[in-house]
């Protein structure tokens, strides 16, 4: 991997790695591929954001989802047309977010039946609606929007193509309200969209389910499928069916513990220092990872959907903006650059990234100009960029965002059928 990004060497911060990130072409978890997951099941990952799942018939060829823009897409069909030329028959979105459905355009073909949650007209909406503040996720291009769905689904229904038979199973999900699971039962696959997306739907928007996620976790249990499949190919590596039953067992201890305390409004900043681990995680080890992943996400969307926005120790009380504080702390200072420099060094010798970046930051608001304020927070958003890299993309990728710095793909083969 060093050798095929260019790199003499790993050091002075020199990262190697097959993901990517940048204002054009936003972020890749991987380079394009078209990997073989099983006779005649294709994913296509890597041309953007989210996967494409192609299930290949003589009578044709069933999607699972469309990437995130018409041009990505087009690129994940071209390489789908080096496996085969049958047409596509029918689109299955598995939920209504950008990355899974912004390339249905070019995956359509005349004929073409795209199948959705009958409620992901809502969805739809919403997406619409929302602001891609942080836009090096998808990157420049247009990610369409305007959806035509030719055939809703309410409840659990057979679709049967050539030799293909697939079930699509509706459920609430913890991402969105719409998900649609897809169960290739003869292969023992599931194909589950983001319905565990460790964020429990975007941070930045008002959606996500901790009890969706509970309950799309015992339909697997029920379904008890060999593999399941996200959109994202982390989460088809560690939300995996060995992780799935202790994943669940933990996730409802973690509800049933916290929810009395969300309920009374406890800050949700000292439930997260808790950093509770169930007991039933030392039976399950394959769930750990997941767990830890998904935690504190589970317990600030269960904190957002069930407490008030006044807390029991009165954060939310009154409001009082950056600008206020970063006034305070100067007076406190003496109205001088040189006490935020000492500290945010302070902090960044400890190692404490997130703090010495917010206090770069208010220093920055009083004293713009101060040089050393502005290579602490170069410093801060670099520990935060390396800290995150392998574990929380979606903090990468702001945080990468933020310091306007892009990470190009690792050269190599494009499209091949692995």
């Amino acid at each position: 991997m060093q050798q095929r990004a260019g790199l003499r060497s790993l050091e002075d911060g020199e990262v190697a790695s097959n993901f990517s990130v940048g204002s054009e072409e936003g972020f890749r978890f991987t380079n394009p591929r078209l990997l073989r997951e099983a006779d005649g099941v294709y994913i296509a990952e890597g041309f953007d954001f989210g996967n494409i799942a192609f299930l290949v018939d003589g009578a044709g060829v069933i999607a699972i989802d469309t990437g995130t823009t018409a041009e990505t897409a087009a690129a994940a069909k071209k390489a789908l047309r080096q496996v085969t030329d049958a047409p596509i028959r029918f689109v299955v979105l598995t939920h209504s977010h950008w990355d899974h459905v912004g390339g249905v355009a070019a995956i359509r073909e005349p004929g073409t039946v795209v199948i959705a949650r009958a409620n992901s007209v809502d969805e739809l909406k919403r997406m619409r609606s929302s602001q891609r503040t942080f836009s090096w996720f998808f990157g420049s291009r247009a990610v369409p929007l305007d959806i035509r769905v030719d055939r809703t689904v309410s409840s659990n229904e057979s679709l049967r193509l050539g030799n293909l038979e697939i079930q699509l199973i509706p459920v609430s999900g913890g991402e969105t309200s719409d998900a649609l699971f897809v169960h290739l039962a003869r292969q023992g696959l599931l194909f589950v969209g983001d319905a565990f997306m460790p964020y429990v739907g975007p941070p930045f928007l008002s959606e996500g389910s901790p009890d969706g996620y509970l309950e799309a976790l015992a339909k697997v249990r029920a379904l008890a499928p060999r593999r399941l499949i996200h959109g994202h190919p982390p989460l088809t590596r560690y939300f995996n069916m060995e992780a799935a039953p202790g994943l669940e067992t933990a996730l409802r201890d973690l509800h049933d513990r916290y929810l009395p305390d969300v309920l009374r409004s406890r800050p949700i900043a000292d439930i997260l220092h808790d950093n509770y681990l169930p007991l039933s995680l030392r039976e399950t080890p394959k769930a750990v990872l997941p767990y830890l992943l998904v935690r504190d996400h589970f317990l600030e969307r269960l904190h957002q959907q069930n407490a008030g926005y006044w807390q029991a120790d009165g954060e939310g009380m009154e409001s009082v903006t950056r600008s206020e504080w970063a006034a305070l702390l100067d007076e406190m200072g003496q109205r001088s650059e040189a006490p935020f420099v000492r500290v945010v060094e302070d902090l960044l010798g400890r190692g404490d990234g997130p703090l010495g970046l917010k206090v770069a930051e208010m220093g920055l608001l009083r004293h713009p100009s101060s040089e050393k304020l502005q290579r602490a927070r170069t410093k801060a958003l670099s520990m935060l960029i390396e800290r995150y890299s392998p574990v929380d993309p979606f903090r990468f990728i702001i945080y990468s965002q933020w310091a306007n710095a892009p990470l190009p793909p690792v050269a190599g083969p494009a499209g091949e059928a692995r």
